[in-house]
């Protein structure tokens, strides 16, 4: 008898330490272990654990009741990209949205690495590979492109795991081999699939 409660308190114990252990019915709420499991919005809050922290003040676009998911706004034409077409990344110029309809594509890079809190803000530079804290919006239509981003503000928020990417009337800008510069305007929300 002793022998097998040793072995079932060693199996336990071994099921404890495992990452699946919000499967374990024998080890109860896991909000301390470090790990986003069972319930948990967060890393060990939300859900049946304690509540989450919110941090300072929501960041809100200028715009935000006006955008949609997946619809960028192009010289006031709506354009929407399914699933397939809004896609995000990390490359080694930082983290990148993907946004295609057609043969329009909109690249948002955000300089560093993977957004990681729930809300940032980055300005706009006129670059195709911003550094830490920046970030550009590239639209390219067909064979006609960069057109960059002059300046401007890009709200990022980081909800479920899922990237977030909104700008409200970024003026982009082509100069063409010295015959004029071409711009247009945008506005869109980007949501990572």
């Amino acid at each position: 008898m002793r022998k097998s409660l040793y072995y079932i308190l060693l199996a336990l114990a071994a099921g404890a330490c495992t990452p699946e252990e919000q499967d374990n019915p024998f080890v109860g709420p896991t909000c301390y272990d470090g790990i986003r499991n069972q319930d948990e919005e967060e890393i060990d809050c939300g859900g049946r654990c304690q509540a989450c922290e919110v941090l300072g003040t929501p960041v809100v676009t200028p715009c935000a009741n006006s955008l949609k998911d997946n619809v960028v706004k192009l010289d006031g034409i709506e354009m929407t990209a399914d699933s397939r077409n809004s896609i995000c990344q990390v490359t080694s110029q930082g983290y990148r949205l993907y946004f295609q309809q057609g043969n329009t594509q909109i690249f948002v890079v955000i300089g560093g690495n993977t957004p990681y809190k729930d809300q940032q803000v980055y300005s706009l530079v006129p670059v195709s590979f911003p550094q830490a804290g920046e970030a550009s919006i590239e639209y390219y239509e067909g064979s006609n492109g960069p057109f960059s981003s002059e300046k401007g503000t890009l709200y990022v928020r980081v909800k479920g795991g899922k990237v977030i990417a909104e700008f409200c009337d970024i003026t982009l800008s082509n100069v063409w081999n010295g015959t004029g510069t071409t711009y247009h305007k945008v506005s869109g929300r980007i949501r990572c699939q």
